[in-house]
């Protein structure tokens, strides 16, 4: 019997020194790790961008890191390395000891103190630093909660406070979630004040690179005299299917009042939909990459002239599925769509808005929300037809088709302004010959694949073949 127990403590400890070995050597793994990913992190960070990481001042220790580093805004278009927005410095704590939830812990805290002057001052007062905590699970995604009492910024005459706020972060290799609350902050600009009261901020990119997710921004009441607006709210939805994006966006306003004038319920849902997604990622990191059209290299200009000229010609459809207001004395709904219909050859290197341009439309008015004079103009000019409760205007445009009001219409002016317009395309987008100094055209990042898209159902590849 004493055999047994003397082997049973020894497995049990053997099994504890591994054990111990093990957490020994994820300690100091994390640790390296830690050092390693900040060190790239900040490296990433100090190019050409806007946002730079500097001076970061790491000290690695076994069961716990620490150090200090500088974030700092500027514009990466001035020919200058001196920052024009906020520089903060962060001091962070990293523990490596494990836990059940991850690898490594941290806590940070963000001021002014030890910066030179910034030319835009953020102030946190004394005892209400920035700050927050968060951890490192076990698949490697981040996420911090934070806190502040209070912030002034102050900036060429402009002026914002708040009170204190709180927020959560959560990062991975493809989301980014960002959730914030702000009870109270005042902006002041010259003569005009403004005031917003509960805001809240909900930020959920399933594809952070591709913008592809939600956005939510609500706020409780929104005073700048004579503007009121209370239970205002938007929302934004962004996907990819079929290598095409789309975006919604809805906004609501329980009631506006401006001045003497009262409207309720007001509310616009919008969208644009069947963007070319490679364009787009093409236009909008050559643009971002640059400063401005007339210091692109020759080649850049060539490249963003083809993605546009690609974009344009696959089609895209705009849309105000709704917009909609009431008052005491009447109410106000209506729709609006805008299409480029794809060109039949989206290889030309020509747009044509002649033949691709399609819009309509209904506006309708019920009650006495506009005075009886405008409202009998508004008839007299033919615009609008009278209803049983109002009136209504409509219009139809389509390969050079048009109608108003429900009767055929001259579309001669629009067809010729529509020709002028693709003139402009033609000479703005028109093929570029290079100049021999130019140098070849090499993007700052490389080009991101399309993200993964779910699956298509049947019904999606009926539409898909139809």
């Amino acid at each position: 019997m004493r055999k047994v127990w003397k082997w049973a403590a020894a497995a049990a400890a053997l099994l504890l020194v591994l054990a111990m070995a093990g957490v020994a050597g994820l300690t100091a793994w994390t640790s390296r790790e830690v050092s390693l990913q900040l060190s790239e992190l900040v490296a990433d960070n100090n190019g050409p961008g806007d946002l730079q990481l500097r001076n970061l001042n790491h000290h690695t220790g076994w069961l716990r890191s620490d150090g200090t580093v500088d974030v700092v805004l500027r514009d990466h278009c001035r020919n200058s390395d001196e920052p024009t927005g906020p520089a903060l410095r962060v001091r962070y704590i990293v523990d490596h000891l494990p836990s059940w939830h991850g690898p490594a812990r941290f806590r940070w805290q963000a001021d002014t103190r030890g910066l030179d002057a910034s030319p835009v001052r953020v102030v946190l007062p004394a005892g209400s630093e920035l700050s927050g905590q968060g951890e490192v699970d076990w698949s490697g995604d981040v996420s911090s909660a934070w806190r502040a009492l209070a912030l002034s910024y102050a900036h060429g005459g402009r002026q914002v406070d708040t009170q204190p706020f709180d927020g959560q972060l959560t990062l991975t290799e493809d989301r980014l979630a960002l959730r914030w609350h702000l009870p109270r902050a005042t902006a002041t600009l010259a003569q005009t004040r403004l005031r917003l009261d509960g805001v809240d901020v909900d930020l959920d990119l399933s594809t952070r690179l591709w913008g592809l997710g939600d956005a939510r921004l609500a706020v409780d009441r929104v005073q700048s005299s004579p503007l009121v607006i209370e239970g205002l709210a938007l929302r934004a939805t962004t996907t990819l299917k079929q290598g095409r994006l789309t975006s919604a966006i809805r906004q609501q306003a329980a009631r506006l009042q401006w001045g003497d004038t009262e409207l309720r319920k007001l509310g616009v849902d919008a969208s644009i939909q069947n963007l070319h997604a490679p364009s787009v990622r093409t236009v909008s990191g050559i643009w971002g990459q640059g400063c401005g059209l007339e210091r692109l290299q020759a080649s850049e200009q060539d490249h963003l002239r083809r993605a546009i000229v690609r974009l344009l010609n696959a089609g895209i459809d705009l849309a105000i599925e709704r917009v909609h207001g009431e008052s005491a004395s009447g109410q106000i709904d209506g729709q609006w769509a805008l299409s480029l219909h794809p060109n039949a050859s989206q290889d030309a290197e020509a747009v044509s808005l002649s033949d691709q341009l399609a819009s309509n439309g209904r506006l309708a008015v019920r009650g006495q929300l506009v005075s009886p004079d405008f409202h009998a103009s508004a008839l007299a000019s033919g615009y609008f037809t009278p209803t049983p409760d109002g009136m209504e205007a409509r219009f139809r445009f389509e390969r050079g088709q048009g109608e108003l009001a429900g009767q055929p219409r001259d579309t001669g002016l629009i067809q010729r302004a529509l020709a002028m317009a693709d003139q402009a395309l033609a000479a703005l987008l028109g093929p570029h010959r290079a100049r021999v100094d130019d140098a070849p055209f090499v993007p700052g990042e490389p080009p991101q694949a399309l993200p993964t898209e779910p699956a298509a159902s049947a019904a999606d590849a009926v539409t898909a073949s139809g």
